[in-house]
């Protein structure tokens, strides 16, 4: 039985995550064009101290590699819908050491190909949870261009990291934010909108999977969840459950709150 070109890509994309099955299809000339598209869905660029290298799954080469690549096969930039990038700091030395400059700048080096991606869908940012870490200008501004893609709906936050949540306010195309920043954001002062709730952007799901140490990103998320269809909370952020269940009571229609990291060793889940 001869199955159709449709029916093999709806197989194949239920294996995003199985990367070796993917490597291997690939080999396989009558499937490797179909494969690709599943194989470049999600990619790690991962940025440290002591090395530098980009990883595809569980590949690993370094950020000429990568360039090479896609200049070789442009066609992966459009296949990318996940993009992950993961700062690792050496947690034995200080922040402004030389080590920490050259990740800063090999991240400013890859600003080029960020802006490259047409067509994310998730950027996830990942720093360490037990150093701060600042973005350096250049990726900044290549980030917040990526942030402006239409089609771009979700937004992870890990680790220690400036990242105000100021960036949002004038991205409608963001729906779904998650936050899990066990060590705090950078931000000094709590960063209160201006402007009215209905020229805000609204999100449609808000994850807070542990709570930061400094909660001055709380006035400027709290204006965008007057519509939030779905609440996710671990059991260091359930403080904050009465004040977000009286924001979006109207809207809510899932709501998880996770303790099984807590002594309590239960999770709940509510609505469809």
């Amino acid at each position: 039985m001869k199955l159709s070109v449709e029916l093999v890509d709806l197989i194949f994309s239920f294996l995003v995550s199985h990367c070796g099955t993917l490597l291997t299809c690939s080999d396989i000339p009558e499937l490797s064009q179909i494969v690709e598209r599943h194989l470049y869905h999600y990619i790690t660029v991962h940025f440290q101290s002591h090395s530098l290298c980009d990883s595809f799954y569980t590949s690993e080469s370094t950020i000429p590699i990568l360039v090479s690549l896609i200049s070789e096969n442009p066609r992966i930039l459009h296949h990318v819908r996940v993009l992950r990038i993961r700062v690792i700091l050496d947690h034995h030395y200080d922040f402004e050491l030389e080590r920490d400059l050259d990740v800063k700048q090999d991240l400013d080096n890859f600003a080029k190909t960020l802006l490259l991606f047409p067509a994310l869908k998730c950027i996830e940012l990942e720093t360490s949870k037990k150093r701060p870490f600042s973005w350096p200008d250049v990726f900044r501004a290549a980030l917040e261009d990526r942030l402006s893609l239409p089609i771009l709906k979700e937004l992870h936050i890990v680790g220690n990291q400036d990242f105000p949540c100021s960036l949002i306010d004038n991205r409608e195309n963001i729906e779904d934010l998650v936050v899990s920043a066990r060590g705090g954001f950078l931000d000094a002062e709590p960063q209160v909108c201006v402007s009215t709730e209905a020229t805000l952007p609204q999100l449609k799901s808000l994850a807070l999977l542990s709570l930061p140490y400094r909660q001055s990103f709380l006035p400027s998320i709290i204006p965008h969840a007057h519509r939030l269809r779905s609440f996710k909370c671990a059991s260091s952020a359930v403080k904050l459950l009465p004040e977000f269940l009286g924001i979006c009571s109207k809207t809510l229609n899932k709501l998880d709150i996770d303790f099984l990291h807590s002594d309590c060793k239960f999770q709940v889940s509510f609505g469809g």
